[in-house]
């Protein structure tokens, strides 16, 4: 592959996934953040009582033989659902360490994991997994740590798909989604439609962009994720007669930056690939009666980094409307 064509590649898989791995990104698998006094309970506090003292719960939870490694710090309120924190591909609990986490947990109870593999989880037995695999470990990972809902989740890039294995799976604990530069389920197939078939003379980068996305290239990720097969999980889960997320708040933030991320395709092509981009954010909205699409400025694909703001005023709005209906 050509070294040009070769920064395409890994600027794609940075948009694709999050801070993965070819990702530039200090906070790819960072280590885990040191312990604090800890608590096992982690229920909240009686509707009408006192907020819960704050306590911290930092754990390698056992998910059948291996272990997952949580984080979770703030404060339980009444009616005030836990905040969930789910990274994109490659990614860990550290991802949210920076202004997030802090800012959010003076407002609820907040939690982060890192999956099979990242970010002091045990790696998963599987040669291969699935986004229902990794939602599998979510759920045993909450039982295990014994951790409260109803919850509200924030996911970044990728994560949007196991939160919607998740939700369609335990609707009754999912309260409102805040996803965070998602990546669309179809954003691929139709990518990879864009840029049609072989022809003569065609420039080197969309030639070998094309066999890259085609031959599987996203499958070479350290979560060992098959990206076909959890593509349509998600797909399959939107594309149902009903909304997937009925009529709870779902927040899109859209970095207006990640158009940056993408390889260096002639201009048509490469506006083609940004439309796709956005047509799929906005299904997400769509997938919900209370749907919100916000475009992020100043911020790149990982606007935890980039603009936390703009990650912490939307949790705190979608908080305030949950606690106040």
């Amino acid at each position: 592959m050509r070294v040009a064509t070769g920064w395409a590649i890994l600027a794609l898989l940075v948009a694709a996934c999050g801070s993965g791995q070819g990702s530039v990104s200090p906070t790819a698998d960072p280590t885990p953040m040191p312990p604090e006094p800890s608590s096992a309970s982690m229920a909240p506090s009686p509707a009408g009582g006192e907020a819960s003292p704050p306590a911290a719960l930092i754990a390698d939870v056992d998910v059948g033989g291996r272990s997952i490694h949580v984080e979770c710090r703030g404060t339980a309120r009444p009616s005030v659902p836990t905040i969930l924190l789910e990274s994109g591909l490659d990614g860990s609990a550290g991802n949210w360490s920076g202004g997030i986490r802090p800012a959010l947990e003076a407002r609820s109870k907040v939690c982060a994991y890192s999956r099979a593999g990242l970010g002091g989880s045990d790696p998963a037995l599987e040669a291969t997994r699935t986004i229902d695999d990794m939602a599998d470990d979510l759920e045993a990972m909450i039982d295990g740590a014994g951790i409260a809902g109803p919850f509200l989740i924030v996911a970044h890039s990728l994560g949007p798909w196991i939160s919607t294995v998740y939700t369609s799976r335990h609707p009754d604990q999912v309260v409102g989604l805040v996803l965070v530069d998602p990546r669309g389920p179809g954003v691929t197939q139709r990518q990879l439609h864009a840029l049609g078939e072989p022809t003569s003379g065609e420039p080197d980068v969309v030639s070998e962009v094309r066999s890259w996305v085609a031959g599987g290239g996203f499958d070479d990720n350290r979560e060992r994720l098959a990206f076909a097969p959890s593509e349509a999980t998600a797909g399959a889960l939107l594309d149902a007669d009903s909304r997937m997320f009925g009529d709870r708040p779902v927040t899109v933030l859209s970095a207006a930056g990640t158009i940056d991320d993408l390889p260096p395709l002639p201009d048509d092509l490469r506006d083609a690939w940004w439309s796709v981009w956005l047509d799929e954010q906005q299904r997400y909205a769509d997938e919900s009666s209370r749907g919100t699409f916000v475009v992020v400025d100043g911020s790149g694909h990982m606007v935890m980094e980039d603009q936390p703001a703009a990650v912490i005023d939307a949790v705190e709005e979608m908080l305030s409307w949950i606690t106040e209906s």
